[in-house]
C-alpha cells in the first residue's frame, strides 16, 4: 500500500483489492453468518472478514406534487437573477438552493466543463429524460466482450443490480439526486443543474426498493473509479462500516477523485452510541477523506464538533452542510422537490466540479481548505472560490491530556497551574 493522507492528517492506505473474495452461503441468520465470520477472521491468512452489509437510501420526504413535462411549460421564465449567466429554465426561480450556495454568482467565470464526471451511485438515472439525455456520459471504451468484471457493451454506464448496460432508475431517487448536480442548463426546460456543463455517470447499484449491499455498491465505486470519475455522489449510508467499501473509497480517492456521501436523515449526533453500545456514525460520510453532508434542515444527522476536529482517534467528521430541500428532476420527464440529506450531497457534489473545472491545478487538499474554511454554515461557493484575503489558519484536529509532565503532581487530574494537553493540529 502506499501512504495518503486525509484533510485533517490522517493517513489513508491504498490498497490491493484482488484478493478480496464474496462467500456466499445459504443461511440468512446473522447469528450463523457471524460465526462464519469470527472463523475466518482467525485465520493468519485473512486480513479481515465482515457480513455483507446492506445500506439504503433516504426515505425521500415529498414537497408538493408531482410536475409533468406539461405543467412546466405553462411556467414562465424568472430572470430576476441580475447575474452574467442567467438560466432560461422555467423552474429556476423555484431552486432557492441555487442562490442559497452562491452558485450563481460563481456561474460569472465558471459554469464547468465535460472534464467533470459526477459518478450517481444511486438508483439509476432516467438518462432519457429531458433535462439529462444530453448530460450523460459516453465511455469511450466501451467493453467490446465479456470481460472479467461481467461488463459489455458499457456506453453509459452499468446497472450492477441486473448485470446489464442500461442503468436506467426504476425508483426516482437517482434522477432526482443526477438532476440537482448537473441537469442541462439554459435549455428552456426544467430546472439548472450547479455545474451545468459537468458530464453525469449513472452506475445503479440500488435496487427499486432503494437497497443494497455493500459487494455491489464496491463494484459501482471500482467502476467509477476505472472509468473516468471526477466526483463520486453516495446519497445512502448505514450505520454499519464496510471496510471493503472503504478499500474502494481510499483507491478512488488516491486517483484523485472527491468523495461526497449523505450524512443521513435521522438527527443523531455523529459521536453518540446507540442503546445497543453500536457508534452511530453515518458510513461511508464519517471517513475523514469522504466529504460528509449535512442538510441545513430537520431531516440530518449532525457533528457538533464542527468539521475539523473529532472525538474519533480516525478523525471521523461530517464536514459540510449544504440546503436540503430541492427541486429536481424524476423519471418519465417529470419534476418533484425531496428533503433530506441526499439531496444536499449532489448540491456538494456539482458545487466541487464548478471548482475544479475553474482551478484544475490546486489539489484535493486545498479544495477541502477553501470548502471548510469558507463555510460556517452552508457552503458559500463565492467565499471558497474568490476569498482574496486568505491567511494561514490553523485547526485542532485533536488532543489528549497528559499529566505526567515535568512540575505537575502526576494525579491524571487537570489542576491549575499545571501543563496537561497535548495538541494535534
Amino acid at each position: 500500500s502506499s501512504d495518503l493522507k486525509a484533510y485533517n492528517g490522517g493517513e489513508v492506505d491504498e490498497v490491493d483489492m484482488s484478493q478480496v473474495y464474496f462467500i456466499k452461503i445459504r443461511s440468512q441468520r446473522m447469528d450463523t453468518i457471524q460465526i462464519l465470520v469470527d472463523k475466518l477472521k482467525a485465520l493468519d491468512e485473512v486480513e479481515y472478514a465482515e457480513p455483507n452489509y446492506i445500506y439504503t437510501i433516504d426515505n425521500l420526504q415529498p414537497v408538493g406534487p408531482v410536475l409533468t413535462a406539461e405543467d412546466v411549460a405553462k411556467l414562465q421564465t424568472n430572470n430576476s437573477n441580475k447575474t452574467s449567466f442567467t438560466p432560461n429554465d422555467p423552474l429556476y426561480s423555484q431552486q432557492g438552493y441555487i442562490q442559497a450556495v452562491k452558485a450563481d454568482s460563481v456561474w460569472q467565470q465558471t459554469q464547468g466543463d465535460t472534464t467533470q464526471v459526477i459518478a450517481i451511485l444511486d438508483t439509476g438515472v432516467d438518462w432519457n429524460h429531458p433535462d439529462l439525455k444530453n448530460k450523460i456520459w459516453m465511455n469511450p471504451n466501451p467493453a467490446i466482450g465479456w470481460n472479467m468484471d461481467g461488463i459489455l457493451n458499457d456506453i453509459h454506464g452499468w446497472d450492477f443490480v441486473n448485470n446489464d448496460n442500461n442503468p436506467m432508475d426504476d425508483n426516482s431517487h437517482g434522477t432526482h439526486v443526477a438532476g440537482i448536480a448537473a441537469a442541462e442548463t439554459n435549455n428552456g426546460i426544467g430546472i439548472a443543474g450547479v455545474c451545468p456543463k459537468a458530464k453525469i455517470m449513472p452506475i445503479k447499484v440500488f435496487t427499486n426498493k432503494g437497497s443494497a449491499d455493500a459487494a455491489t455498491i464496491v463494484k459501482g465505486i471500482n467502476y467509477a473509479t476505472t472509468h473516468g470519475a471526477t466526483v463520486i455522489n453516495m446519497s445512502f449510508g448505514s450505520y454499519a462500516r464496510s471496510l471493503a467499501m472503504e478499500n474502494a473509497l481510499t483507491n478512488a480517492y488516491a486517483k484523485d477523485i472527491l468523495l461526497m456521501a449523505a450524512a443521513g436523515n435521522d438527527s443523531y449526533d455523529i459521536n453518540a452510541v446507540a442503546a445497543s453500545g453500536f457508534s452511530l456514525a453515518f458510513y461511508p460520510a464519517a471517513l475523514s477523506y469522504v466529504f460528509g453532508v449535512q442538510s441545513d434542515g430537520r431531516y440530518s444527522n449532525y457533528d457538533p464538533d464542527g468539521p475539523v476536529y473529532s472525538e474519533f482517534s480516525e478523525g471521523m467528521n461530517y464536514e459540510l452542510k449544504a440546503p436540503g430541500t430541492a427541486i429536481s428532476t424524476t423519471p418519465n420527464g417529470n419534476y418533484r422537490t425531496f428533503v433530506g440529506t441526499s439531496m444536499a450531497t449532489p448540491i456538494v457534489s456539482g458545487s466541487v466540479a464548478l471548482y475544479r473545472s475553474l482551478f484544475p491545478n490546486k489539489s484535493l487538499e486545498e479544495l477541502w481548505s477553501d470548502f471548510i474554511h469558507s463555510s460556517t454554515g452552508i457552503i458559500n461557493l463565492n467565499n471558497a472560490f474568490f476569498n482574496t484575503k486568505k491567511i494561514p489558519q490553523l485547526d485542532m484536529m485533536s488532543f489528549t491530556m497528559n499529566d505526567q509532565n515535568d512540575g505537575n503532581d502526576k494525579d491524571n487530574k487537570a489542576d491549575a497551574g499545571e501543563i496537561v494537553y497535548n495538541f494535534k493540529i
